[in-house]
């Protein structure tokens, strides 16, 4: 199975901390075959995300406020050429106003709250449109997976 993580354009960058933390657990927890991909749209061409992500599974949005809306583009474009990909939108915008997220016929589903219980289901084929995330306990929470988040891009902004 192919899942990306996506974490549209903001003008800021901040590190994916959050999803490398998703990406992690879902590497240690998921029993099948996967293949993980992560784009940040303050990094990365919106070319190169549609042309790296468009043959996914499953694609999972980190969405705040400001990111939103180029999040949701992407996502049209996503379901336009491939009406199969099942897209997932998680985060603080998501979590604030998950009906909002749901109306757009882009969105298949909405994470609320924490994400790493919440993907691993949705890896797995839960398909509610809403599924509740659940505080994950700290001596169970491992490293971010900063591999995969690539994370030495922000760090080479300083």
């Amino acid at each position: 199975m192919k899942v990306t993580f996506i974490q549209p354009y903001y003008h800021n960058v901040w590190e994916a901390l959050g999803v490398g933390y998703i990406i992690g657990s879902l590497k240690d927890n998921y029993q099948g075959e996967l293949e993980v991909d992560f784009y940040q749209g303050y990094f990365d061409k919106n070319f190169d995300i549609m042309n790296g992500a468009k043959d996914s599974d499953i694609i999972f949005f980190s969405c705040t406020s400001p990111a939103y809306k180029h999040g949701i583009k992407l996502a049209q474009w996503f379901k336009g050429h491939n009406k199969d990909i099942h897209i997932v939108f998680g985060g603080w915008h998501p979590t604030a106003l998950p009906v909002d997220v749901l109306t757009e016929s882009c969105v298949d589903q909405v994470v609320i709250g924490e994400g790493e219980a919440a993907v691993l289901r949705i890896v797995g084929g839960e398909r509610q449109p809403i599924i509740r995330g659940s505080a994950v306990h700290l001596n169970h929470l491992r490293w971010p997976d900063r591999k995969a988040i690539k994370n030495e891009r922000t760090i080479d902004l300083c």
